[in-house]
Protein backbone atom coordinates (compact mmCIF):
# COMPACT_ATOMS: atom_id res chain seq x y z
CA UNK A 1 0.00 0.00 0.00
CA UNK A 2 2.84 1.87 0.85
CA UNK A 3 4.31 1.55 -2.58
CA UNK A 4 1.03 2.82 -4.51
CA UNK A 5 0.95 6.08 -2.38
CA UNK A 6 4.44 6.69 -3.41
CA UNK A 7 3.48 5.96 -6.98
CA UNK A 8 0.37 8.21 -6.61
CA UNK A 9 2.57 11.13 -5.22
CA UNK A 10 4.77 10.56 -7.68
CA UNK A 11 2.54 10.81 -10.37
CA UNK A 12 0.61 13.76 -9.31
CA UNK A 13 3.69 15.80 -8.87
CA UNK A 14 4.58 15.07 -12.68
CA UNK A 15 0.91 15.69 -13.31
CA UNK A 16 1.57 19.21 -11.26
CA UNK A 17 4.56 20.19 -13.00
CA UNK A 18 3.85 19.19 -17.16
CA UNK A 19 0.25 21.77 -16.02
CA UNK A 20 2.05 24.51 -14.37
CA UNK A 21 5.88 24.77 -14.89
CA UNK A 22 7.11 27.37 -17.19
CA UNK A 23 10.50 28.80 -17.86
CA UNK A 24 11.01 32.81 -18.07
CA UNK A 25 12.16 35.21 -20.77
CA UNK A 26 14.28 33.89 -23.86
CA UNK A 27 15.07 30.60 -21.91
CA UNK A 28 11.35 29.48 -22.29
CA UNK A 29 11.49 29.49 -26.34
CA UNK A 30 14.86 27.02 -25.91
CA UNK A 31 13.70 24.65 -23.82
CA UNK A 32 11.55 21.58 -24.99
CA UNK A 33 8.54 20.27 -22.53
CA UNK A 34 10.50 17.06 -21.54
CA UNK A 35 13.10 19.28 -20.45
CA UNK A 36 11.05 21.84 -18.70
CA UNK A 37 9.49 18.63 -16.42
CA UNK A 38 13.05 17.70 -15.74
CA UNK A 39 14.63 21.04 -14.48
CA UNK A 40 10.54 21.61 -12.62
CA UNK A 41 11.69 18.18 -11.12
CA UNK A 42 14.85 18.86 -10.04
CA UNK A 43 13.86 22.50 -8.31
CA UNK A 44 11.23 20.54 -6.94
CA UNK A 45 13.13 17.79 -4.89
CA UNK A 46 17.15 19.40 -5.10
CA UNK A 47 16.78 23.30 -4.85
CA UNK A 48 20.06 24.97 -6.20
CA UNK A 49 21.87 27.16 -4.16
CA UNK A 50 21.58 30.47 -3.74
CA UNK A 51 22.72 32.78 -6.00
CA UNK A 52 23.30 36.77 -5.77
CA UNK A 53 25.07 39.34 -7.61
CA UNK A 54 26.92 42.33 -5.78
CA UNK A 55 27.20 45.25 -7.34
CA UNK A 56 29.28 47.93 -6.37
CA UNK A 57 28.66 51.65 -6.05
CA UNK A 58 31.22 54.01 -7.43
CA UNK A 59 29.07 57.03 -6.89
CA UNK A 60 30.46 59.04 -3.77
CA UNK A 61 27.05 60.42 -2.56
CA UNK A 62 25.79 56.26 -2.71
CA UNK A 63 28.48 54.33 -0.72
CA UNK A 64 26.40 51.20 -1.00
CA UNK A 65 27.27 47.52 -2.26
CA UNK A 66 23.52 46.76 -3.99
CA UNK A 67 22.72 43.04 -3.74
CA UNK A 68 20.68 41.20 -6.26
CA UNK A 69 18.73 38.03 -6.20
CA UNK A 70 19.73 36.00 -9.49
CA UNK A 71 17.16 33.13 -9.32
CA UNK A 72 15.52 31.76 -12.75
CA UNK A 73 17.56 34.00 -15.42
CA UNK A 74 15.84 36.83 -13.59
CA UNK A 75 17.79 39.39 -11.47
CA UNK A 76 15.51 41.37 -8.10
CA UNK A 77 16.89 43.83 -6.43
CA UNK A 78 17.31 42.86 -2.60
CA UNK A 79 19.13 45.60 -0.69
CA UNK A 80 21.63 48.57 -0.83
CA UNK A 81 24.26 47.81 2.26
CA UNK A 82 25.45 51.19 3.38
CA UNK A 83 29.51 51.05 4.19
CA UNK A 84 31.98 54.10 5.40
CA UNK A 85 33.50 54.83 1.46
CA UNK A 86 32.17 52.90 -1.21
CA UNK A 87 33.36 49.38 -1.97
CA UNK A 88 35.20 48.33 -4.97
CA UNK A 89 36.26 44.81 -6.08
CA UNK A 90 35.30 42.01 -4.21
CA UNK A 91 35.56 38.16 -3.80
CA UNK A 92 33.45 35.15 -2.17
CA UNK A 93 34.53 32.30 -0.17
CA UNK A 94 33.54 28.79 0.14
CA UNK A 95 32.73 29.55 3.73
CA UNK A 96 29.66 32.07 2.67
CA UNK A 97 31.75 34.93 3.59
CA UNK A 98 32.24 38.25 0.82
CA UNK A 99 35.14 40.20 1.47
CA UNK A 100 35.20 43.94 -0.15
CA UNK A 101 37.98 46.18 -0.39
CA UNK A 102 37.09 50.01 0.78
CA UNK A 103 39.65 51.96 -1.22
CA UNK A 104 39.19 55.17 0.30
CA UNK A 105 38.95 53.62 3.99
CA UNK A 106 42.21 51.30 3.60
CA UNK A 107 39.47 48.30 4.61
CA UNK A 108 38.25 45.25 3.45
CA UNK A 109 34.82 45.02 4.45
CA UNK A 110 33.46 41.00 5.52
CA UNK A 111 29.83 39.90 5.01
CA UNK A 112 27.83 36.88 5.98
CA UNK A 113 26.26 35.76 2.83
CA UNK A 114 22.46 33.66 2.89
CA UNK A 115 19.76 32.49 0.68
CA UNK A 116 18.27 35.96 1.40
CA UNK A 117 21.33 38.32 0.60
CA UNK A 118 24.26 39.21 3.03
CA UNK A 119 25.16 40.98 5.98
CA UNK A 120 27.72 43.12 7.02
CA UNK A 121 29.99 41.57 9.64
CA UNK A 122 33.15 43.76 10.00
CA UNK A 123 36.04 45.47 8.61
CA UNK A 124 39.30 44.91 8.45
CA UNK A 125 42.42 47.31 8.01
CA UNK A 126 44.72 46.92 5.14
CA UNK A 127 47.46 48.78 3.70
CA UNK A 128 46.67 52.26 1.99
CA UNK A 129 44.64 52.15 -1.06
CA UNK A 130 43.33 48.70 -1.21
CA UNK A 131 42.09 47.94 -5.25
CA UNK A 132 41.78 44.30 -6.36
CA UNK A 133 41.85 41.94 -3.97
CA UNK A 134 41.57 37.60 -4.71
CA UNK A 135 41.73 34.48 -3.23
CA UNK A 136 44.06 31.88 -3.52
CA UNK A 137 43.51 27.55 -3.83
CA UNK A 138 44.08 27.37 -0.13
CA UNK A 139 40.74 30.36 0.76
CA UNK A 140 43.41 33.06 1.82
CA UNK A 141 42.59 36.30 0.90
CA UNK A 142 44.91 38.23 -0.86
CA UNK A 143 44.56 42.40 -0.70
CA UNK A 144 46.38 44.58 -3.23
CA UNK A 145 47.05 47.94 -1.82
CA UNK A 146 47.85 50.59 -4.27
CA UNK A 147 49.91 52.79 -1.33
CA UNK A 148 49.73 56.28 -0.97
CA UNK A 149 52.63 58.59 -1.70
CA UNK A 150 54.60 55.86 0.15
CA UNK A 151 52.71 56.20 3.29
CA UNK A 152 51.34 52.72 4.46
CA UNK A 153 48.98 52.92 7.23
CA UNK A 154 49.60 49.38 8.81
CA UNK A 155 52.91 48.25 7.89
CA UNK A 156 55.43 50.94 8.69
CA UNK A 157 58.80 48.72 6.74
CA UNK A 158 56.32 49.75 4.13
CA UNK A 159 56.56 53.04 3.77
CA UNK A 160 58.28 54.72 1.27
CA UNK A 161 57.84 55.91 -2.40
CA UNK A 162 59.58 52.74 -4.01
CA UNK A 163 56.77 50.17 -2.08
CA UNK A 164 53.50 48.97 -2.20
CA UNK A 165 52.06 46.42 -0.24
CA UNK A 166 49.41 43.16 0.21
CA UNK A 167 47.65 42.36 3.07
CA UNK A 168 46.88 38.49 3.73
CA UNK A 169 43.54 37.18 5.88
CA UNK A 170 42.58 33.91 6.88
CA UNK A 171 38.72 33.48 6.31
CA UNK A 172 36.40 32.63 9.12
CA UNK A 173 34.99 29.45 9.72
CA UNK A 174 31.00 29.12 7.93
CA UNK A 175 28.30 30.86 10.45
CA UNK A 176 31.64 32.45 12.63
CA UNK A 177 30.91 35.91 14.88
CA UNK A 178 32.01 38.98 13.27
CA UNK A 179 35.13 38.64 15.25
CA UNK A 180 36.19 35.62 13.67
CA UNK A 181 34.65 36.36 10.24
CA UNK A 182 38.57 36.83 8.78
CA UNK A 183 41.46 37.42 10.59
CA UNK A 184 44.89 39.20 9.58
CA UNK A 185 48.08 36.83 8.66
CA UNK A 186 50.36 38.67 7.23
CA UNK A 187 50.56 42.31 5.86
CA UNK A 188 53.91 42.13 2.85
CA UNK A 189 55.69 44.72 1.16
CA UNK A 190 56.10 44.72 -2.55
CA UNK A 191 56.95 47.37 -5.39
CA UNK A 192 55.80 50.31 -6.06
CA UNK A 193 51.89 51.05 -7.51
CA UNK A 194 48.54 49.26 -9.08
CA UNK A 195 48.83 45.65 -8.40
CA UNK A 196 47.20 42.86 -9.52
CA UNK A 197 47.92 38.97 -8.37
CA UNK A 198 48.00 35.43 -9.81
CA UNK A 199 48.31 31.96 -7.93
CA UNK A 200 49.95 28.46 -9.17
CA UNK A 201 49.76 25.38 -7.41
CA UNK A 202 53.08 23.77 -8.77
CA UNK A 203 55.00 25.11 -7.15
CA UNK A 204 52.41 27.10 -4.88
CA UNK A 205 53.21 30.53 -5.44
CA UNK A 206 51.81 33.89 -5.65
CA UNK A 207 52.54 36.50 -8.49
CA UNK A 208 51.60 40.13 -8.06
CA UNK A 209 52.64 42.89 -10.73
CA UNK A 210 53.58 46.35 -9.55
CA UNK A 211 52.80 48.32 -12.34
CA UNK A 212 54.87 51.68 -11.62
CA UNK A 213 57.76 49.93 -11.37
CA UNK A 214 57.37 47.35 -13.94
CA UNK A 215 58.14 44.28 -11.34
CA UNK A 216 56.29 41.06 -10.43
CA UNK A 217 56.99 39.87 -6.60
CA UNK A 218 57.22 35.85 -6.46
CA UNK A 219 55.42 35.05 -2.66
CA UNK A 220 56.04 31.29 -1.69
CA UNK A 221 52.51 30.14 -0.97
CA UNK A 222 53.98 27.00 0.11
CA UNK A 223 52.62 26.53 4.21
CA UNK A 224 55.48 23.78 4.75
CA UNK A 225 57.83 25.82 3.11
CA UNK A 226 60.68 27.35 5.73
CA UNK A 227 59.95 30.84 3.93
CA UNK A 228 56.00 30.64 3.56
CA UNK A 229 54.75 34.00 2.78
CA UNK A 230 57.79 36.03 1.98
CA UNK A 231 59.08 37.14 -1.37
CA UNK A 232 61.71 34.96 -2.65
CA UNK A 233 61.92 36.92 -6.22
CA UNK A 234 61.30 40.36 -7.67
CA UNK A 235 61.49 39.50 -10.85
CA UNK A 236 61.69 42.88 -13.61
CA UNK A 237 59.91 42.94 -16.69
CA UNK A 238 62.34 45.30 -18.16
CA UNK A 239 61.72 49.78 -18.01
CA UNK A 240 58.38 50.60 -18.49
CA UNK A 241 56.68 47.49 -19.35
CA UNK A 242 54.12 48.45 -17.25
CA UNK A 243 52.28 44.94 -15.93
CA UNK A 244 48.66 45.14 -15.55
CA UNK A 245 47.07 41.63 -15.17
CA UNK A 246 47.90 37.88 -15.01
CA UNK A 247 46.54 34.62 -17.04
CA UNK A 248 47.84 30.87 -16.59
CA UNK A 249 47.75 27.77 -18.78
CA UNK A 250 46.90 24.65 -17.60
CA UNK A 251 48.85 23.33 -21.26
CA UNK A 252 51.71 25.40 -20.95
CA UNK A 253 52.08 25.81 -17.42
CA UNK A 254 53.46 29.16 -17.59
CA UNK A 255 51.90 32.26 -15.91
CA UNK A 256 51.65 35.10 -18.50
CA UNK A 257 51.57 38.72 -17.37
CA UNK A 258 50.14 41.56 -19.64
CA UNK A 259 53.04 44.35 -19.86
CA UNK A 260 50.38 46.47 -20.90
CA UNK A 261 52.63 49.92 -21.03
CA UNK A 262 54.91 48.38 -23.26
CA UNK A 263 52.52 46.56 -25.32
CA UNK A 264 53.65 42.77 -24.97
CA UNK A 265 52.95 39.61 -23.00
CA UNK A 266 55.98 38.23 -20.42
CA UNK A 267 55.61 34.29 -19.73
CA UNK A 268 56.93 33.43 -16.16
CA UNK A 269 58.00 30.11 -16.00
CA UNK A 270 56.37 29.39 -12.09
CA UNK A 271 59.14 26.89 -10.83
CA UNK A 272 62.41 28.38 -12.63
CA UNK A 273 61.31 31.72 -12.93
CA UNK A 274 62.71 31.98 -16.57
CA UNK A 275 61.09 34.77 -18.45
CA UNK A 276 60.22 35.50 -22.29
CA UNK A 277 58.77 38.19 -24.36
CA UNK A 278 56.38 37.61 -26.68
CA UNK A 279 55.68 40.90 -28.68
CA UNK A 280 52.20 42.00 -29.51
CA UNK A 281 50.57 45.16 -31.36
CA UNK A 282 48.88 46.19 -27.87
CA UNK A 283 48.04 44.21 -24.80
CA UNK A 284 45.77 44.88 -21.91
CA UNK A 285 44.11 42.58 -18.89
CA UNK A 286 44.17 38.66 -20.36
CA UNK A 287 41.67 35.41 -19.74
CA UNK A 288 42.31 31.96 -20.79
CA UNK A 289 40.32 29.81 -22.85
CA UNK A 290 38.81 26.72 -20.88
CA UNK A 291 41.02 24.61 -22.97
CA UNK A 292 44.51 26.30 -21.32
CA UNK A 293 45.73 26.71 -24.97
CA UNK A 294 45.00 29.77 -25.84
CA UNK A 295 45.32 33.36 -24.27
CA UNK A 296 42.47 36.23 -25.47
CA UNK A 297 44.11 39.25 -24.85
CA UNK A 298 41.95 42.65 -25.15
CA UNK A 299 44.43 46.30 -26.08
CA UNK A 300 43.74 49.63 -27.83
CA UNK A 301 45.63 51.85 -30.38
CA UNK A 302 45.25 55.14 -29.63
CA UNK A 303 48.54 56.44 -31.22
CA UNK A 304 47.64 55.74 -35.47
CA UNK A 305 44.49 57.71 -36.14
CA UNK A 306 44.08 61.26 -34.25
CA UNK A 307 40.62 60.32 -34.67
CA UNK A 308 39.38 56.85 -33.75
CA UNK A 309 40.79 54.27 -31.14
CA UNK A 310 41.33 51.01 -32.71
CA UNK A 311 40.65 48.18 -30.72
CA UNK A 312 42.70 44.88 -30.86
CA UNK A 313 41.74 41.36 -29.32
CA UNK A 314 44.87 39.28 -30.14
CA UNK A 315 44.55 35.34 -29.47
CA UNK A 316 48.34 34.06 -28.65
CA UNK A 317 48.45 29.83 -29.11
CA UNK A 318 50.83 29.16 -25.79
CA UNK A 319 52.13 25.93 -27.63
CA UNK A 320 53.67 28.19 -30.40
CA UNK A 321 53.94 31.70 -29.08
CA UNK A 322 51.84 32.71 -32.47
CA UNK A 323 49.90 35.65 -32.10
CA UNK A 324 46.11 36.55 -34.20
CA UNK A 325 44.64 39.79 -33.75
CA UNK A 326 41.19 41.40 -35.00
CA UNK A 327 40.78 44.91 -35.09
CA UNK A 328 37.46 46.63 -33.81
CA UNK A 329 37.19 50.24 -34.80
CA UNK A 330 36.08 52.64 -32.06
CA UNK A 331 36.10 50.56 -29.20
CA UNK A 332 38.28 50.01 -26.81
CA UNK A 333 38.44 46.50 -25.34
CA UNK A 334 38.98 46.17 -21.38
CA UNK A 335 37.72 42.89 -19.83
CA UNK A 336 37.61 39.04 -21.75
CA UNK A 337 35.83 36.27 -20.28
CA UNK A 338 35.24 32.93 -22.66
CA UNK A 339 31.89 31.13 -22.14
CA UNK A 340 32.24 27.58 -20.13
CA UNK A 341 32.36 26.23 -23.13
CA UNK A 342 34.68 28.39 -25.04
CA UNK A 343 32.49 29.10 -27.94
CA UNK A 344 32.12 32.85 -27.45
CA UNK A 345 34.52 35.48 -26.50
CA UNK A 346 32.86 38.25 -24.40
CA UNK A 347 34.54 41.89 -24.51
CA UNK A 348 33.61 44.91 -22.13
CA UNK A 349 34.19 48.35 -24.23
CA UNK A 350 35.55 50.90 -21.61
CA UNK A 351 36.78 54.43 -21.71
CA UNK A 352 39.87 55.67 -24.09
CA UNK A 353 41.62 58.32 -25.88
CA UNK A 354 41.07 62.14 -26.53
CA UNK A 355 39.71 64.56 -28.33
CA UNK A 356 37.75 63.26 -31.18
CA UNK A 357 38.68 59.67 -30.40
CA UNK A 358 36.59 60.04 -27.30
CA UNK A 359 33.33 61.45 -29.81
CA UNK A 360 34.06 58.52 -32.22
CA UNK A 361 34.25 56.10 -29.18
CA UNK A 362 31.51 53.63 -28.99
CA UNK A 363 31.68 53.50 -25.13
CA UNK A 364 28.38 51.69 -24.75
CA UNK A 365 28.87 48.15 -26.62
CA UNK A 366 29.19 44.48 -25.63
CA UNK A 367 31.47 42.57 -28.45
CA UNK A 368 30.59 39.50 -28.73
CA UNK A 369 33.14 36.78 -30.62
CA UNK A 370 32.71 33.04 -32.02
CA UNK A 371 35.42 31.82 -30.70
CA UNK A 372 34.91 27.84 -31.38
CA UNK A 373 37.85 27.84 -33.60
CA UNK A 374 40.41 29.27 -32.31
CA UNK A 375 42.75 31.30 -32.99
CA UNK A 376 40.08 32.63 -35.54
CA UNK A 377 37.86 34.98 -34.20
CA UNK A 378 35.02 35.76 -35.66
CA UNK A 379 32.74 38.89 -34.43
CA UNK A 380 28.91 37.85 -34.08
CA UNK A 381 27.47 41.02 -32.46
CA UNK A 382 28.14 44.40 -30.64
CA UNK A 383 25.14 44.40 -27.87
CA UNK A 384 24.30 48.01 -26.80
CA UNK A 385 24.31 48.36 -23.01
CA UNK A 386 25.13 51.49 -20.75
CA UNK A 387 27.62 53.75 -21.31
CA UNK A 388 31.63 52.95 -19.30
CA UNK A 389 32.34 55.17 -16.83
CA UNK A 390 36.10 54.68 -16.57
CA UNK A 391 38.94 53.06 -18.60
CA UNK A 392 38.27 49.37 -17.47
CA UNK A 393 34.90 47.60 -16.68
CA UNK A 394 34.28 44.14 -15.04
CA UNK A 395 32.35 41.44 -16.43
CA UNK A 396 30.30 38.80 -14.43
CA UNK A 397 28.30 35.69 -15.99
CA UNK A 398 25.81 33.11 -14.51
CA UNK A 399 25.93 29.40 -16.77
CA UNK A 400 22.09 27.89 -16.85
CA UNK A 401 22.65 24.71 -19.25
CA UNK A 402 23.59 25.79 -22.79
CA UNK A 403 22.55 29.69 -22.14
CA UNK A 404 24.72 32.46 -20.39
CA UNK A 405 23.80 35.22 -18.94
CA UNK A 406 26.38 38.02 -18.72
CA UNK A 407 26.11 40.79 -16.63
CA UNK A 408 27.66 44.37 -17.45
CA UNK A 409 27.79 47.15 -15.36
CA UNK A 410 27.39 50.65 -16.42
CA UNK A 411 27.73 54.13 -15.67
CA UNK A 412 23.78 55.14 -16.35
CA UNK A 413 22.97 53.32 -12.66
CA UNK A 414 21.75 50.09 -14.64
CA UNK A 415 22.87 46.55 -14.65
CA UNK A 416 22.54 44.86 -17.87
CA UNK A 417 21.80 40.95 -18.48
CA UNK A 418 22.46 39.79 -21.95
CA UNK A 419 21.19 36.57 -22.88
CA UNK A 420 23.95 34.48 -25.12
CA UNK A 421 21.51 32.55 -26.91
CA UNK A 422 19.60 35.85 -28.86
CA UNK A 423 22.14 38.02 -28.51
CA UNK A 424 20.36 41.31 -26.61
CA UNK A 425 19.81 42.47 -23.87
CA UNK A 426 17.03 40.22 -21.75
CA UNK A 427 16.88 42.99 -18.70
CA UNK A 428 18.26 46.10 -17.56
CA UNK A 429 17.81 46.64 -13.58
CA UNK A 430 18.20 50.12 -11.99
CA UNK A 431 20.36 50.40 -9.44
CA UNK A 432 21.00 54.28 -9.16
CA UNK A 433 24.84 55.51 -9.12
CA UNK A 434 27.47 54.59 -11.01
CA UNK A 435 29.17 51.24 -11.42
CA UNK A 436 32.13 49.26 -13.82
CA UNK A 437 32.33 45.80 -11.71
CA UNK A 438 29.78 43.28 -10.79
CA UNK A 439 30.54 39.79 -8.77
CA UNK A 440 28.64 37.24 -9.05
CA UNK A 441 28.26 34.46 -6.21
CA UNK A 442 27.09 31.18 -5.64
CA UNK A 443 26.84 30.09 -1.97
CA UNK A 444 29.21 27.85 -0.78
CA UNK A 445 31.57 28.71 -3.72
CA UNK A 446 34.66 30.05 -4.03
CA UNK A 447 34.75 31.84 -7.20
CA UNK A 448 38.24 33.13 -8.98
CA UNK A 449 39.52 36.44 -9.63
CA UNK A 450 39.04 37.15 -13.58
CA UNK A 451 40.52 41.11 -14.06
Amino acid sequence: MKTIIRSVFFISILITVECSFTLPGNEKSNANKSNGIMLALLSVLNTPPATILFVPNLDTTKPFLSVVNHRNGVNTFVSNITLETNPGDATGTANNHLFANLTNSNKTAVFNVTSSGADFLKYIDTGSRPVHIYQDPAGKIWVMNDGNNGVDNVNAACNGSAVGSVTIIQDGAKGAAANDSGTLIKHLCVGKGHHKAIFTSSPKRAFVSSITDSTVSVIDNDPSSGTYLTVISTLSLGAGAGPHGFSYSSVSGKVYASAQTAGTVVSIDPGSLNTQTISTSKSGPSASSPSGQYIAIPGKDTTTDSNHVIGKVTILNVSTNALSTVDVSDVSPDHAMFSDDGNRLYVASAQAGSGNQVTNLKQNVLLVYDSSALPALTLISQITVGNANSGNRHLASMNHGSMTHVFVPSGDGNLYTVDSMTNSVSQTLNLGGSFNNAHFYTLGSAPTHTH
